[in-house]
């Protein structure tokens, strides 16, 4: 859902930035928000974090437990939990698995409520109509990726040409959160359903060849994405 511009010409705060940059660096704080919120909230849960990663690609940075790669496109956080080897029976207090399932959903949507905070600062009235819409613009666009994908993509090119900073931040915050909560494996809200499965028992009988399925789900979501952004480059 486009938000209106008050002008046809880059504003202040982005004539100063160049246009790529306002939104990669957007993108790269609300990422870095998201991941420290998860970190923080573990941490106040008595979770030890074994690793906290920015983005993908080749490593650039290590500083301690924090790994910093070439793209900075989300990331992740990675807590004790049962996969590791060599638990003993007291470390196992402090492991994801064990803990309340209050706590593991606290923990799994931290980071999305975060950004959703965000956004309605920044953002007030119109944050929520934007991450609302932005469920059906992520599907609609991966599935329309020569159609509606381009449409949504020069909305936003327009947005990054005309917004000040904060409210590109703020739509881009709304638009993160949407895409952390929809119900796939490798995001947020796939998480924390599997954390609700696990407590009800449907793990024993969960096909792993549906969450495969999923997972394919979430990477041709991913891809079809990627191409929709070379064909609108690719045009202009």
């Amino acid at each position: 859902r486009p938000l209106r511009a008050d002008s046809s010409h880059p504003t202040q705060d982005n004539a100063a930035m160049p246009t790529g940059y306002a939104f990669i660096a957007a993108f790269v704080l609300c990422a870095l928000l998201h991941l420290t919120t998860f970190a923080v909230v573990g941490t106040a849960f008595r979770i030890p974090v074994r690793e906290m990663t920015l983005g993908f690609g080749p490593q650039l940075i290590r500083l301690g437990r924090v790994r910093i790669r070439l793209l900075p496109l989300g990331g992740s956080v990675r807590f004790k939990d049962l996969s590791e080897d060599a638990l003993t029976e007291d470390d196992l207090l402090g492991a994801l698995d064990t803990q309340p399932l209050w706590m593991q959903l606290v923990l799994a949507l931290s980071g999305g409520t975060m950004l959703l905070v965000v956004a309605l600062a920044l953002l007030q009235l119109e944050a929520l109509p934007t991450f609302i819409h932005g469920f059906a613009q992520i599907v609609l666009g991966a599935l329309s990726p020569a159609g509606d994908a381009q449409t949504f993509l020069a909305q936003a090119h327009q947005a990054i040409l005309q917004w000040p900073f904060t409210m590109l931040l703020g739509s881009v915050a709304a638009k993160f959160a949407a895409f952390n909560l929809l119900p796939l494996p490798a995001t947020n809200g796939g998480q924390a359903l599997a954390f609700i499965g696990r407590k009800l028992g449907l793990a024993r009988t969960w096909p792993a060849q549906l969450t495969q399925l999923l997972m394919l789900a979430y990477l041709a979501l991913v891809l079809s994405w990627a191409a929709a952004l070379l064909m609108y480059i690719a045009h202009r």
